[in-house]
């Protein structure tokens, strides 16, 4: 897992760990801090300790690592992240969906002008969110120029998450 703290992962290693037990099995958690050094290290000490399968978010783009654990017969699933790789399994979030959804319950609350504090949009999954945000703020009538305050942080935490907003209501106060 790129990082434990993040309660996304959090959630999921959960998961994994109640299917994990249910059917006799255990799991191992390794926080590789978005660090490609990190995760290989990982991903070679679980293959030398011949673990039957991995579920990853991988730090890099470089699919040669992938190969390498199926061809020592690893399993393997992606976690939220698209690869090209045919032959891994993969689960996706469908983020323009959650954006929409977010973006729905706003404006049913009454919002008509809304903040988003939003990662780099470099990152598929944060241009998703973004996407399915401005599809409901367009079907509710709203102005993406006027009416949508943007702010992009670079660390996809709870800490940046709380700076931001705290930036914004300073910015908005009288």
């Amino acid at each position: 897992m790129p990082d434990i703290r993040n309660p996304f992962f959090t959630e999921v290693a959960r998961g994994a760990e109640d299917m994990a037990a249910a059917n006799g099995e255990a799991i191992v958690i390794c926080n590789t801090d978005w660090l490609l050094s990190d995760e290989r290290r990982a991903l070679e000490a679980l293959a030398r300790q011949r673990v039957r399968g991995i579920i990853i978010n991988p730090a890099g783009e470089d699919e040669r690592y992938l190969e390498w654990l199926s061809d020592r017969g690893i399993a393997l699933v992606l976690l939220d992240h698209r690869r090209s790789a045919g032959h891994v399994s993969s689960v996706v979030v469908d983020d323009v969906l959650g954006g929409r959804l977010a973006g729905e319950h706003l404006l049913e609350l009454g919002h008509r002008r809304i903040a988003l504090v939003n990662g780099p949009i470099s990152i598929p999954q944060c241009e998703d969110r973004r996407l399915g945000l401005l599809e409901a703020m367009s079907a509710a009538g709203l102005d993406q120029e006027r009416d949508l305050i943007e702010i992009e942080v670079e660390a996809m935490d709870a800490p940046s998450g709380l700076a931001a907003v705290e930036e914004l209501f300073a910015e908005l106060a009288p």
